[in-house]
């Protein structure tokens, strides 16, 4: 049963939050059943070329409108979604419902804010799901916010059993692969997000305190280029932003090729 710490970060006040996020998909049906089945998302509609996946509203779009390449790995745009889960016990309970179905995972990690388990959908999307730890676990005695990279020892979180995505459960944050660390940068921090931690490589944007809603990378081997809409994998993000100016609620286009949308209503 999900028990939330009183420390828990709440994302429905930060500033700027992922509302919503579409996936360019070649095999509806297929990625329909992986998302609902695997992730235990709720259906709230469906055509014969799109699904609208969440819980009390949708935050996740499958469209697929045919004739879509695979992504060859050249392109950037979609490192992972990551799906957040309101307690650490549904992160056991989730984590012993994908054993139990024998799907390969990509590995896990303790990041010290949070601690996650990786994988792929059936396209190649990668996808994280992850509870955070309560928010005084996340600095160190001088303040420093401890975003790192550990082993992850599955085996330590707790047992449950796994029936669908718990209420509360929502995208946490959204990973981005970028042709351009300093255009990404520009961007981000144009769009009002602060830059929460850095490795070699990459930034992690935070708004309100939070640890990070975006992330950056340019971590694949060779340089990639922006993706465009013939190619399957992650074309929009929608970031609700309660108290944008009017004239900042729009649609653009970062480095990676992704169209993110500031929007003041909720989605």
């Amino acid at each position: 049963m999900t028990s939330s710490s009183p420390l828990a970060f709440d994302l429905s006040a930060a500033p700027i939050s992922v509302a919503h996020v579409t996936l360019l998909v070649r095999d509806l049906d297929r990625m329909t059943r992986f998302y609902r089945d695997l992730l235990g998302l709720t259906v709230l509609s469906q055509t014969a070329t799109q699904t609208s996946l969440g819980l009390d509203t949708a935050f996740l779009t499958l469209s697929a409108p045919g004739g879509l390449d695979a992504n060859s790995g050249q392109f950037a745009g979609l490192y992972h979604t990551a799906f957040l889960l309101p307690a650490r016990a549904d992160l056991g309970a989730w984590l012993d419902h994908v054993q139990a179905k024998g799907i390969r995972l990509q590995g896990a990690a303790d990041h010290g804010v949070s601690e996650a388990i990786y994988l792929a959908d059936p396209e190649g999307n990668g996808i994280e799901v992850y509870a955070d730890r309560p928010t005084d676990q996340w600095y160190d005695d001088q303040g420093n916010l401890q975003l790192t990279t550990e082993p992850l020892s599955a085996h330590t979180l707790p047992q449950g059993r796994w029936s669908a995505a718990p209420p509360g459960t929502r995208i946490g944050h959204v990973h981005l692969q970028t042709t351009d660390l300093a255009a990404a940068e520009t961007f981000w921090s144009d769009a009002g997000f602060t830059a929460m931690a850095r490795a070699p490589g990459g930034i992690f944007w935070g708004a309100g305190g939070y640890h990070h809603q975006l992330a950056t990378n340019v971590w694949s081997r060779g340089r990639k280029t922006a993706r465009h809409d013939g190619i399957a994998g992650l074309s929009d993000i929608t970031l609700y932003a309660p108290d944008v100016a009017a004239t900042q609620a729009q649609t653009r286009t970062a480095p990676s090729g992704v169209r993110v949308t500031f929007t003041t209503e909720k989605v």
